[in-house]
């Protein structure tokens, strides 16, 4: 079909009905325009929405669940001790020493032990820091070590022996200081279980 002939079958096709059309009148266009707009919006809230079109009911309903927890009860579990030779006053932490088979556990009160860890195990005495801690009489208002709460080990504690620990100070006219707590780090000279002299 070459350009001309396409161009007059364009015409006669969309063209002729396009001038059998009646004219309308410029105050009549904004009438067509409204009544446009709200036969599209009834058409739209006619249409089902896609969510009713989703085949919701062709899901297979669960009949089991393996939740754990509320509201189905936990499984049943019983408390054991682990360590029935042991007993500690107040312990506020539990750490693993790197490098070897032992547990610490400091007491509130600042003494720190450490042990196997094997069901049988006895504790030693690593050390306390009521007694290793030298520099309480810096803080004037400190009186003595309060608390220990936290034992960290250096990542390169089997080269250099070395751990931080947390612990606050008892103030002498109020108990809580308010520059009271601290972070020092210690080194052990001699293995485990021997009392270590803090550096």
């Amino acid at each position: 079909m070459t350009d001309r002939r396409a161009w007059s079958w364009f015409t006669s096709v969309f063209a002729s009905p396009c001038r059998r059309l009646p004219r309308v009148k410029a105050s009549a266009l904004p009438i067509l325009l409204v009544a446009a707009c709200l036969y599209w919006l009834a058409s739209a809230a006619a249409e089902p929405s896609q969510e009713s079109k989703s085949p919701k009911s062709l899901r297979k309903a669960w009949t089991t669940s393996r939740v754990v927890g509320s509201p189905d009860p936990p499984p049943p579990f019983r408390i054991v001790r682990a360590f029935a030779n042991l007993k500690f006053t107040h312990p506020l932490l539990l750490a693993r020493c790197p490098g070897s088979g032992r547990l610490l556990v400091g007491e509130q009160a600042g003494v720190l032990y450490s042990f196997v860890d094997k069901p049988d195990a006895k504790a030693d005495l690593f050390f306390d820091l009521r007694k290793e801690i030298k520099t309480v009489h810096l803080l004037p208002d400190a009186k003595e070590v309060e608390a220990v709460y936290g034992l960290a080990f250096h990542p390169d504690f089997a080269k250099n022996r070395q751990c931080f620990v947390c612990y606050t100070l008892r103030g002498k006219q109020r108990p809580n200081l308010a520059d009271g707590t601290r972070v020092s780090r210690s080194s052990f000279r001699a293995p485990f279980p021997e009392t270590n002299a803090l550096s």
